[in-house]
């Protein structure tokens, strides 16, 4: 699973938590809405990102236009409203800021802005691998897998047969049998191979992308 931690920059001083900052250039004391900028998507890491900029305290009825600008990426959609879609390269940091503009004469200019910060996914890990052998040497394999297993609870084990093999369940029912591996944290898969048999195992951290080969 991909983490998000919104870093935050205010005139007055960091935030803590809030992911937005609201700001106007009236020097007055007067009650401006405040603006807020959010993620659409419950993932602000893979691309395309969706902004969007809330407003509370706005007089009921007023007509307001949002003006967005992005550090980097591309706008693709929603420029003028209080959504855009924007395209970026993977893991790129992007702050986006939204100027909104309608508002009272005191309130001429209130601007938002939110830098989600992705890490990028935990590497998946090739444990092991071996090729044709009897069973009394694969469990040794096994055990050692079991083990990392043990040692990372969130995480799930891969056992990749390149070829055709007739111990793919023997291997499974052994690591939940002997081992107590929780049957869903097991996953199979058969890939054609040219030659002998191979057979891999991995593992895949919780966020972690499954092995293609």
């Amino acid at each position: 699973m991909k983490k998000v931690i919104a870093i935050i920059v205010s005139a007055v001083g960091p935030l803590v938590i809030i992911p937005t900052i609201s700001t106007s250039n009236n020097l007055q004391k007067v009650d401006c809405p405040f603006v807020s900028v959010r993620c659409g998507l419950e993932s602000c890491c893979a691309s395309p990102l969706q902004f969007v900029a809330q407003i509370r305290g706005a007089e009921s009825g007023r007509k307001v236009s949002y003006q967005w600008t992005v550090s980097s990426g591309e706008i693709v959609s929603g420029q003028g409203t209080s959504s855009i879609s924007v395209i970026a390269s993977k893991w790129a940091s992007v702050t986006a800021t939204v100027e909104v503009k309608g508002l009272t004469a005191e309130c001429a200019r209130v601007t938002a802005s939110m830098t989600p910060i992705c890490e990028p996914a935990p590497p998946t890990q090739l444990l092991d691998q071996f090729g044709n052998m009897p069973f009394s040497q694969v469990k040794r394999h096994l055990d050692g897998f079991a083990d990392q297993l043990r040692q990372h609870p969130g995480a799930q084990g891969y056992i990749l047969v390149y070829g055709k093999w007739d111990r793919t369940e023997s291997s499974k029912n052994y690591l939940l049998a002997r081992h107590s591996i929780e049957a869903g944290r097991i996953v199979s898969v058969r890939k054609k191979r040219r030659g002998g048999l191979m057979i891999k195992l991995y593992l895949v951290s919780a966020g972690g992308v499954p092995p293609a080969a």
